[in-house]
């Protein structure tokens, strides 16, 4: 069943009363936040470590952004609305501190300064069935690597771009296969590569590697969304203490110049949607008649041993494996529901409880 609205109401309680009370490093407002200059805006960025990030292997990703603006007169409060987008629903109050956070995309503000903790689900179970009766392509990589329940950095730009069109609703926490999301990144009927001298609010940075056992094609690595020349938002990476936020574009494009060499890295920016072009595709899984066609027992047996698997919600991705193959990973999608909370005018999720409480505020300092 869906979370109730009041659950979903507390949840972004704790992560605004979470973003509160911080000191840590502040950086210069005018490098970081240069289209502001001459505005009378008095931005304060702060950048914030969180105790889990210590786990985290780059230093590049161990801290997070909050960017107060503070109280706004109205046309400063448009000009900003009109700067970052214009998709965000929050409201103009002369008494309201603002964020840039709520300038920016509802889905955004529903996600920022979180981690999601990853689920897996053992399947020791299949490997007797699939011996007997079947090892086809699916079955044989839920017996392989079991079920997985996690997201990461292109499921999290690809659910924000397509919640951008009004009639999708869904922002569905998952790991997209990488051959999948390497297709529709570089799909030149619903995007077109922009050099970086003219990327805007909106655009997507892709980090890509070439593969040499590929013949130098490239594979998508990583994705973030552009906020301004400076600042991108981003999930950094899978694990459970990699962050949901708002960073310095060249953090992310150090990083990987430490993970891949010059002939490797690719960095591409890519403006999606606009006249002509297809909007970014919705999900699609497999019904459960589908992908456990032919197999009702298993089906049967899967739901009596995980009955908390969301079943209707499988799909088989592509890691990419050594030598350039491909290395079947099942994974569990998480169904969630965008709304705008009256309170504040940004964007939260609700759904089913035990998923929501599965995001934990960054405590930042």
């Amino acid at each position: 069943m869906m979370l109730p609205i009041r659950f979903a109401l507390a949840l972004a309680l704790t992560v605004l009363t979470a973003s509160q009370s911080r000191a840590a490093e502040i950086l210069n407002a005018d490098e970081v936040l240069p289209e502001l200059r001459g505005t009378g805006i008095k931005a304060t960025v702060t950048k914030l470590v969180d105790p889990r990030f210590a786990e985290l292997s780059y230093a590049e990703d161990r801290y997070y952004l909050d960017i107060s603006f503070g109280k706004l007169n109205p046309n400063q409060f448009k000009d900003l609305h009109a700067r970052y987008g214009g998709r965000s629903q929050v409201k103009y109050d002369a008494k309201r501190v603002y964020n840039l956070l709520d300038f920016l995309d509802p889905a955004m503000q529903a996600v920022a300064n979180q981690v999601f903790l990853p689920k897996h689900y053992e399947t020791d179970f299949y490997h007797d069935y699939v011996e007997k009766f079947d090892d086809s392509y699916a079955f044989f990589a839920i017996r392989k690597n079991g079920i997985s329940s996690w997201t990461n950095c292109w499921n999290t730009t690809w659910e924000i771009l397509k919640l951008r069109n009004p009639s999708e609703k869904h922002f569905m926490l998952y790991w997209p296969g990488r051959e999948t999301a390497n297709q529709v990144f570089n799909d030149d009927t619903r995007g077109e590569i922009v050099a970086e001298k003219e990327i805007q609010n909106g655009d997507v940075l892709m980090v890509e590697a070439k593969q040499i056992m590929l013949s130098g094609a490239t594979m998508l690595q990583h994705t973030a969304l552009i906020i301004n020349s400076q600042l991108v938002f981003e999930k950094t990476d899978a694990s459970e203490n990699d962050a949901y936020r708002i960073s310095l574009r060249k953090d992310v494009l150090k990083k990987y110049e430490e993970v891949f060499n010059d002939e490797e890295r690719v960095i591409e920016y890519r403006r999606f949607g606009g006249s002509g072009k297809k909007p970014v595709p919705s999900e699609h899984f497999p019904k459960t008649e589908d992908f456990f066609e032919g197999h009702k027992q298993l089906r049967a047996l899967t739901a009596k041993k995980l009955p908390d698997l969301k079943i209707q919600n499988l799909s088989i991705g592509c890691e990419l494996g050594l030598g350039g193959g491909c290395d079947p990973l099942a994974v569990e999608a998480v169904p969630t529901k965008l709304i705008i909370w009256s309170k504040t005018g940004r964007g939260i999720l609700s759904g089913d409880k035990a998923d929501l409480e599965r995001f934990v505020p960054l405590k930042g300092k």
